[in-house]
């Protein structure tokens, strides 16, 4: 169609004297005065949608004095005066069949979606006519973008009748029992050093606890007898401008109250807001409250003020299903403030366009979504975001995204053309790693039978010693064992196919070795149950990471790389998949940095040691605060006990029918699916067995994690709760009077926390509102061995003091190379980035997308071959990567060759490369 409508207008301007004419009354259009007239258009138009009773008519007087300025008034005299209004005449005597050619050229370009030829088309027809050519593209980029907004599909404005029908009837106000504001602010604490927490100062106390009850009076005075459409248009009034924190935080303790029925919100909820909202500031915070405390609240809390003062407000969640959760539950408090809420998981149906969930003034969601999202737009353009910006973001509960995970990326991938034939390499090295596994039983025998007859021989009167030197043997056998069939699979030279295309060669001998530890880990190291999950996922079953050591998240965006995806494919003979490789990437640091330091907030259950705090703030510049519980808490920690490994289940049922028989009920955390299914039959077996009634329940991942609250969330005696470290964490218990009486709900976590705050989100699954608990660590030997503790019967102190020393110099490390390596990475994309946008629209209008797939997976296989790590980048830049990667690529970007992708535009492999393959 453009090509038709070039020809069309070279044909057309072959007239020289309708070219002159028509240029010359170009020049004499005034298109300086748009902007004025555009300005004045979008005030009208925002304040007529405004309604009669809101509009602000003198906001639209100052727009027509500035229109209707004498100088502009003059221009515009002079510029359509008669002679003007003459010339147009004429050139439309003369020449109207040319104008009407013209006219449907404009219109035909119009009605085709803009494209790069669209472009080229227009910048040809504009220099036929002498005009302005980026004039003529902002014109058609403006059109185009007014009528993706006018079909854009967006979120419905709120209901504030329905919002009124959802909220429960109200019921007699519940007066909480818990400490006075003087006890809780002597509880608080903000930040600790190296002796220790830190106090409140005195002039912070007297400052919060003035503010506190301004809160109160508000409420009061003014927001008691609030309803619904009276609180949606106090917020209206304020919208944008909100600076009174103590009046906002007194009507959502209205609107709290209107939510439930028959609750206000607490104390400890009150003063978290204001510690985040204390002056101005320049850094974000991360505050501290227990699990229990309602710290779902207190982030919408945080995230109605930011939008009432004009931010899009994202909130980050450990899960896709906590997100969607947390908007069902907390939607309706929302809306009470004309506020809409979403969630950017994805659904079925979606396309790579605009997502209307981001229109949304909150925003829900896990850290992948966001970064998919962000990757789909900065790298592929595909507007998903749309006009969002990096407003405020809020960390809902997962502080562990910060620091275990902080040194995660996200990535996008493709598989490229000739990917899928490496399926044969994996085949190849998943059956010699089985043979070679054979062969080594077969040669350790002979070995063992052969030593066996020495040493029986040598030592037949010192039993014990030949003992000793069995053990020694073997342990040597067994270190060698790894090492010994690694090089028998390598002697078979598996690279080595003919099917393997000839681009992918080089890269699949520099792969080759890496795919054969992928294959001996998939074997002998990964477990179904512990570091992943097998889930049907459109009919099929597909392998699913799981982040057991920290969250016992299933991480169902994330692909293992470097053939492991593949291997544990072949170990459960499901179907093949070609392996991905990265193209674009963003890490969890450098997205949350993208967020201005001072709007970084964060909510969790344990801040942990101050190790991590002093990490979180070196990176993110970000404070923090601790509250108290709203109530004393009665808690207490029993003595722990290390099991021998073969023990460590039956150890661990021991000590749970002790807490039944004591008339308690027992919450059980363990690290991994697989120790929970194993735990779960063994108290199965033994329930038919013995005359001891108990009630099992079980969680086992974030998919059923809010069946047991649903279903029923009284705790009572005699039950037994086996969940994951997840699951326990996304679980709100309350427990029976009868409970409470025989001390409370007991939490036996069967494995040792990796660091302090993973052991305090595990404790923190009792003595929630005040009520009684206890917990103890069961805890494995090998555990104990990895920490390199030595003592036969060491005490707890002395474990968790050298796992928090382990944690301490994991972090040092991670700070001194991972964070370094993740800068370096997230640099060195975005200046590809930036290239590849740039260069694409330097050749906007050619048909080159084969050039820019070609350049795209150039890229990948170079940035996959530098393998960029802490060490090899100490001597080196992005800035000097990056400068050889285009002298490397500039056969691409510069001469149109092809280097890398076998296939033509039609999708026909090569000839040179159709040789290669045959040979």
């Amino acid at each position: 169609m453009t090509n038709v409508v070039l020809e069309f207008a070279i044909l057309l301007f072959k007239n020289e004297d309708f070219k002159s004419k028509l240029k010359e009354l170009v020049d004499n259009v005034p298109l300086e005065l748009n902007s004025n007239v555009g300005d004045y258009l979008k005030v009208l138009e925002e304040e007529l949608q405004a309604g009669e009773g809101k509009m602000d008519k003198a906001k639209i007087e100052k727009a027509r004095k500035d229109f209707l300025r004498p100088h502009i008034i003059e221009q515009f005299q002079n510029d359509y005066n008669l002679s003007n209004a003459d010339f147009e005449l004429k050139i439309e005597d003369e020449f109207s069949e040319e104008l009407g050619k013209l006219k449907h050229i404009f219109e035909i370009l119009g009605s085709i979606k803009l494209d790069d030829r669209v472009l080229v088309a227009l910048n040809s027809v504009s220099a036929m006519i002498g005009m302005d050519v980026s004039m003529m593209e902002e014109f058609y980029e403006y059109k185009v973008k007014k009528e993706e907004e006018q079909t854009r599909e967006i979120l419905q404005p709120v209901d504030l009748e329905e919002v009124t029908k959802r909220l429960p009837l109200p019921e007699e106000q519940i007066i909480d029992d818990c400490s006075t504001i003087e006890e809780l602010l002597e509880g608080i604490v903000l930040d600790e050093d190296e002796f220790g927490p830190k106090k409140l100062p005195l002039s912070l106390v007297d400052e919060l606890r003035d503010q506190y009850n301004l809160v109160k009076r508000f409420y009061v005075t003014a927001f008691s007898f609030f309803t619904v459409p009276q609180i949606c248009a106090w917020a209206t009034e304020v919208r944008g401008h909100l600076t009174n924190i103590c009046e906002a935080v007194a009507v959502m303790d209205r609107a709290y109250y209107l939510l439930t029925g028959k609750h206000n919100l607490r104390k400890t909820q009150i003063l978290a807001v204001l510690i985040f909202f204390r002056g101005p500031r320049s850094e974000g915070m991360l505050c501290q409250m227990k699990p229990g405390e309602g710290k779902t609240v207190v982030v919408a809390m945080l995230a109605i003020v930011r939008a009432l003062q004009g931010k899009r407000v994202d909130i980050i969640t450990s899960s896709s299903i906590l997100a969607e959760k947390r908007v069902e539950e907390m939607k309706s408090f929302y809306n009470m403030f004309g506020l809409t809420v979403a969630t950017n998981n994805a659904k079925e149906g979606d396309s790579d366009g605009f997502k209307v969930e981001y229109g949304a003034d909150v925003l829900y969601g896990t850290i992948s979504n966001f970064q998919a999202d962000f990757l789909r737009d900065s790298f592929e353009g595909c507007n998903i975001r749309g006009d969002r910006k990096f407003g405020q973001v809020i960390l809902d509960e997962i502080d562990s995204l910060l620091v275990d995970q902080g040194g995660h990326i996200a990535k996008m991938g493709e598989s490229f053309p000739g990917m899928e034939n490496l399926r044969y390499v994996y085949i190849k090295i998943w059956e010699e790693l089985h043979k070679a596994e054979k062969s080594f039983v077969e040669e350790s025998k002979e070995r063992v039978e052969e030593w066996v007859d020495n040493v029986v021989e040598k030592y037949k009167n010192n039993t014990r010693k030949a003992q000793k030197k069995f053990e020694k043997f073997v342990t040597e056998l067994v270190s060698l064992e790894r090492e010994l069939i690694k090089g028998k699979v390598m002697s078979t030279y598996p690279g080595r196919f003919k099917l393997i295309p000839a681009h992918l060669r080089e890269y699949v001998m520099d792969k080759v070795e890496d795919w054969v530890d992928s294959a001996i880990f998939a074997k002998y190291h990964c477990h179904e149950y512990e570091q992943y999950r097998i889930i049907k996922r459109n009919g099929e079953r597909v392998v699913v990471p799981v982040d057991y050591l920290n969250t016992g998240v299933t991480m169902g965006n994330t692909i293992w790389s470097n053939g492991l995806q593949q291997f544990l494919q072949l170990k459960h003979n499901l179907h093949l998949t070609p392996e991905v490789l990265t193209t674009s990437f963003i890490s969890n640091i450098n997205y949350i940095k993208k967020y201005k330091s001072k709007n970084v907030f964060g909510v969790t259950g344990s801040l942990g040691s101050r190790a991590e705090q002093q990490f979180l703030s070196n990176i993110y510049f970000v404070t923090y605060a601790k509250l108290p519980t709203y109530k004393p808490r009665v808690f207490r920690e029993l003595n722990g006990i290390v099991a021998k490994d073969a023990n460590w289940h039956l150890i661990l049922i021991l000590a749970i029918i002790e807490k039944i028989e004591g008339k308690r009920a027992v919450l059980v955390v363990l690290e991994t699916e697989k120790d929970l299914l194993c735990v779960k039959q063994d108290l199965e077996i033994l329930k038919q067995l013995i005359e001891l009634d108990f009630r099992l329940r079980v969680c086992v991942s974030e998919d059923n994690a809010e069946e047991i609250d649903e279903s029923e969330n009284e705790v009572k005696v005699g039950d037994v709760i086996l969940v994951t470290n997840l699951t326990g964490r996304e679980m709100s218990l309350t427990t029976e009077d009868e409970l409470e009486e025989s001390g409370g709900l007991h939490v036996c976590v069967g494995f040792l926390p990796c660091n302090q705050r993973v052991e305090g989100q595990a404790f923190g699954c009792t003595s929630h509102e005040g009520h009684s608990g206890s917990a103890n660590l069961i805890i494995r030997q090998s555990e104990v061995d990895w920490l390199g503790i030595r003592e036969s019967k060491p005490n707890f102190h002395l474990i968790k003091t050298a796992r928090d020393q382990f944690e301490k110099l994991r972090l040092e490390e991670t700070s001194e190379g991972l964070v370094k390596e993740l800068i370096f990475k997230d640099e060195l994309f975005e200046q590809f980035s930036e290239f590849y946008a740039s260069w694409k629209e330097e050749r906007c209008g050619y048909d080159n997308d084969f050039f820019f797939r070609n350049l795209k997976e150039f890229w990948t296989f170079w940035l996959d071959k530098r393998n960029f790590n802490s060490d090899s980048i100490k001597n080196t830049t992005p800035d000097k990567e990056f400068g050889d990667f285009k002298k490397l690529a500039s056969g691409i970007t510069q001469e149109d060759s092809i280097q890398h992708n076998p296939k033509t535009p039609s999708g026909e492999v090569v000839e040179s490369c159709a040789q290669d393959q045959a040979e």
